[in-house]
């Protein structure tokens, strides 16, 4: 067994990645979703809308540039919102997923231009920022392009020397309510 903390961490994101793409291979796309890195991040119950959205709530150890988005975000003191998110990887392709929050709760999640409700946490602001400080925390590289708190453009490779075990989003946020 390893010794080293981050000889750890790479190995858990390579067995983590491994479990990913055997899932994608092996799963129909509306399964696959609750089993992506974004979704495992998520701190949402696994049994998609509707449910009550955890806090986020800042660390003394966060990122000044999280810390400067996530007070941007919510200084905009939004009450309903839909995210569409839209992920490429090296997987099985699927469409752009749409979250619907209004107030504390998560009231849809959907694969846009598809019916049905999906089985998945979706992306709310909350799990998008607890993605995004799993990132600054552990990853190798990390790329975000923010606009008022919105992290628009996510690129995250957890360990540069695997292929193919990056995340991968673009974001979007409409229909914004303030109160």
């Amino acid at each position: 067994m390893p010794r080293s903390p981050r000889l750890t961490r790479i190995l858990t994101t390579a067995v983590a990645a491994a479990a990913t793409v055997l899932s994608l291979a092996s799963a129909p796309a509306v399964a696959t979703a609750a089993s992506r890195p974004e979704a495992a991040h998520a701190a949402a119950p696994g049994d998609g809308a509707p449910y009550v959205v955890q806090r986020f709530r800042l660390r003394a150890s966060d990122h000044p540039r999280l810390v400067r988005a996530w007070r941007a975000w919510k200084s905009r003191d939004v009450v309903g919102y839909r995210t569409r998110v839209s992920r490429s990887c090296e997987c099985a392709p699927e469409p752009p997923t749409r979250t619907t929050v209004r107030g504390r709760r998560v009231v849809s999640v959907t694969h846009v231009g598809q019916q049905g409700q999906l089985d998945e946490p979706g992306y709310p602001m909350e799990n998008l920022y607890r993605v995004l400080r799993d990132g600054y925390a552990d990853a190798d590289y990390l790329s975000i392009r923010y606009r008022n708190g919105v992290p628009r453009r996510i690129f995250i490779d957890w360990n540069e020397a695997l292929a193919d075990e990056e995340t991968i989003l673009a974001v979007r946020v409409g229909s914004v309510r303030s109160r």
